[in-house]
């Protein structure tokens, strides 16, 4: 998937999106966990789980303010984060320079930031 903006969204069930080139993402799922492989570094990104884990691949070249929220579950990271704020169920901080931005906010379910 090679856009300049793409948004997915479901009521039920999960999403599951794999090579993905954007400058902008947001996803959302009522019930159902995400799963999101970007291929390149992303300006924006916004994923909201109302219940349901959220794993997000990313490059390791990526850089951005990120600000994660989970009700109920864990949160991983392979990046180095300076950290701004940490809590157990919150991170908010910095990736590299953070020149971009990601922002997850999950229900219940544990948040995994991956370098691919």
């Amino acid at each position: 998937i090679d856009v300049t903006e793409l948004e997915a969204e479901t009521g039920s069930g999960g999403i599951k999106l794999t090579g993905v080139k954007t400058n902008r993402l947001r996803v959302e799922t009522g019930s159902g966990g995400s799963d999101v492989e970007l291929l390149t570094a992303t300006r924006d990104v916004e994923i909201e789980t109302g219940s349901g884990g959220v794993t997000l691949r990313m490059p390791p070249s990526t850089s951005a303010a990120v600000d994660i929220e989970t009700g109920s579950g864990g949160i991983e990271t392979d990046f180095e984060v300076q950290q701004t704020r940490i809590e157990r169920h919150a991170v908010r901080g910095k990736i590299g320079s953070g020149s971009g931005r990601i922002k997850i906010e999950a229900g219940s379910g544990r948040v995994h930031l991956v370098k691919t």
